[in-house]
């Protein structure tokens, strides 16, 4: 039903891969770390200097990610297909609201 996504470097060594995931953990661990320090310090007066000390790499980092991602958009043609495909099924599936009895 839904084609899996392929990993980059899936079709490399098994040291590739293994890098690449750990990257992919680290980069994770640490986006999610920035992202939890205002809540862990409760009070804006606290967290600006320390965002401020990072450079705040974050926020730079989501600015220079969603310029590119305007720049080189994705062809998804096929997963409009296959979204498209899936509600037709869902539309089979799930009873017209005209159906139901909603009053009682």
């Amino acid at each position: 039903m839904w084609r899996k996504r392929k990993l980059p470097l899936d079709d490399e060594s098994s040291l590739g891969r293994l890098a690449y995931r750990c990257l992919r953990a680290f980069l994770s661990l640490v986006a999610i770390h920035y992202l939890v320090l205002g809540f862990l310090l409760l009070s804006l007066e606290d967290t600006v200097p320390v965002l401020q000390s990072l450079y705040f790499y974050g926020h730079v980092g989501c600015l220079v990610l969603t310029g590119l991602s305007f720049l080189f958009p994705r062809r998804r043609q096929e997963e409009q297909n296959d979204r498209t495909l899936c509600f037709i099924r869902l539309e089979v599936a799930v009873p017209c609201s005209a159906e139901l009895d909603v009053a009682g």
